[in-house]
């Protein structure tokens, strides 16, 4: 045991401060730009409340290996700005990172929420890192990731959040929000709930919003559900995400049976663009904002004609897909208009992934599983040993 005096190194790239227990975890905070190596796998139930590593003005920038051992029970209670294993990294590499059990729960007015870094930026690199776990922030000012809140002229690749479970105003499964940013080989599964107490929330499968990005190999599939009052706004979902200026989805897919979005709710104001899943199980895309009420507007000559076909009062009569006029206002989400989406069956088959690579990165069980990554076995040398009173 290290007791936060690292069991060896000295912090350089070569010769990295070697981790070996939670308090040598919880003394990289002492030196941000260090070289760090895991040595062991870490139990942080010792630590009641963690503090994130990093901060907005002091930013880690250093190098952390993981050596894809474990980092489990993380627990996080505070109110700051930027919350997770790392708060803030500029120009760090983290790799081979596994958190596994981990619980983020933050009270602070405005937050960037994840379970390993807050915000990654200036050419940040996170590779073959692995997160699981509970993140809950409770208001209607935060940015909630499994893997990163927020991503800046950085990129990742072999990454994943696992069965995580996420609540939050803006929440995505594997990140918030991005910019400039490369993303690959990566994906994300578990639970997105919507939190508002004044408007409508954002929910990505994967990500919210993406600004000149490129995402490449990635899947999600994740359930959604809300946490609302005091709105009659419709949460917003995207079945995989929202997809802005420049930003390219190539070879990426969301099973939009399994999740894609909420039922259609009877009291929600809903937008052009906003998605809902119909009383079929499939998922529709809102083509006419329909409202919330009851039209008040009557013309007098509908006394004697009945009112136009795309009259919807009551509202209700706009649900998909039994309400007699939700043609006016909805459309089915398929393939061809949204080109990520896949149904489950379609999710567990090889032949759907075009251009994976099902030789080094990905595996996969025909008709059972969701793509995973190939397991990292580290191969030992064994020692030569004599034989004695050896006989024939």
């Amino acid at each position: 045991m290290a007791n936060g005096l690292f069991g060896g190194g000295d912090g350089a790239e070569s010769s990295p401060f070697l981790v070996e227990d939670s308090q040598d975890l919880n003394a990289i905070r002492n030196n941000l730009s260090a070289h760090y190596k895991q040595k062991k796998n870490i139990d942080l139930k010792v630590i009641e409340n963690f503090e994130p590593i990093g901060s907005y003005d002091t930013p880690f920038t250093g190098i952390y290996d993981g050596s894809n051992l474990e980092i489990n029970n993380l627990k996080i209670e505070n109110e700051g700005e930027y919350t997770g294993f790392f708060a803030v990294c500029e120009g760090a590499i983290l790799k081979g990172i596994s958190i596994k059990n981990a619980t983020i729960k933050n009270t602070g007015s405005y937050t960037y929420a994840a379970i390993l870094v807050g915000e990654a930026s200036s050419q940040t690199e996170i590779t073959d890192c692995l997160v699981n776990g509970v993140v809950e922030v409770l208001n209607s000012g935060c940015s909630v990731g499994g893997l990163v809140s927020q991503l800046y002229n950085s990129t990742i690749n072999k990454c994943a959040s696992v069965n995580s479970f996420l609540t939050g105003f803006q929440v995505g499964g594997l990140l918030c929000y991005a910019s400039n940013a490369d993303i690959q080989n990566s994906y994300t599964t578990g639970n997105l709930t919507g939190y508002s107490r004044n408007a409508n929330s954002y929910m990505g499968s994967f990500a919210t919003s993406m600004y000149y990005t490129t995402v490449k190999n990635c899947f999600s599939s994740t359930q959604f559900s809300v946490d609302y009052s005091g709105t009659t706004n419709a949460p917003i979902f995207y079945p995989f995400a929202n997809q802005q200026w420049d930003t390219t989805f190539n070879s990426c897919y969301t099973d939009t049976e399994l999740g894609g979005a909420l039922p259609w709710m009877p009291d929600c104001y809903y937008y052009s663009d906003n998605i809902a899943k119909g009383t079929d199980g499939s998922l529709y895309i809102c083509t006419n904002s329909q409202s919330n009420v009851d039209y008040e507007y009557w013309d007098p000559a509908w006394n004697e004609t009945g009112p136009p076909p795309w009259w919807p009062g009551p509202f209700t009569r706009a649900q998909p897909t039994t309400g007699d006029v939700w043609q006016e206002y909805w459309q089915e989400v398929t393939s061809s208009t949204l080109q990520e989406g896949r149904n489950t069956a379609q999710m567990k088959t090889k032949a759907n992934y075009e251009d994976w690579d099902f030789e080094n990165i990905w595996t996969i069980v025909e008709g059972v599983s969701y793509p995973t990554f190939k397991l990292k076995r580290a191969i030992k040398k064994c020692k030569r040993v004599p034989l004695t009173n050896y006989r024939r």
